[in-house]
């Protein structure tokens, strides 16, 4: 598929970043981006950060539960 990278692999799982998801992080924080702030920038990477990773620990609980 052209959606989507591959970044790797966790306990035998590939790991994608599809490009849906990367589209809806640019628009969801672009206000944070444009705010000529680097505290608010700083924020904004904060941000995006924690959603890939709460995303990412979420998924990795759905392949887990599927290797029981």
């Amino acid at each position: 598929m052209g959606n989507r990278i591959e970044l790797g692999r966790i306990a035998g799982i590939t790991i994608y970043l599809d490009m849906f998801f990367v589209l809806v992080l640019v628009i969801s924080s672009s206000s944070y981006f444009t705010s000529g702030s680097t505290q608010v920038m700083s924020a904004g990477l904060v941000v995006i950060a924690g959603i890939f990773a709460s995303i990412l620990l979420h998924e990795l609980g759905h392949a887990a539960d599927e290797l029981d």
